[in-house]
């Protein structure tokens, strides 16, 4: 799940913007440059990109995925 968000993301932002493992399970996306607006947008834009994901575990049971955003 972490490399689909990490594909995901990476397909949203811009060429010059960089997503970035911070730990665990957070990622950072660097957006120099971008007013608050935009990105807001960007954040709903991942969110429901990481609710389309779905992940298939071993047993068969589809797993789904939600995300929390904060924009600063």
């Amino acid at each position: 799940m972490l490399r689909r968000f990490s594909a995901a993301a990476r397909e949203e932002v811009r060429g010059t913007d960089v997503v970035a493992r911070w730990g665990g399970e957070e990622f950072l996306v660097c957006c120099a440059g971008a007013d608050p607006g935009w990105a807001a947008k960007l954040a709903e834009r991942l969110r429901h990109s990481v609710e389309a994901l779905c992940h298939c575990a071993p047993d068969g049971t589809v797993l789904s995925c939600t995300v929390s955003i904060g924009v600063s």
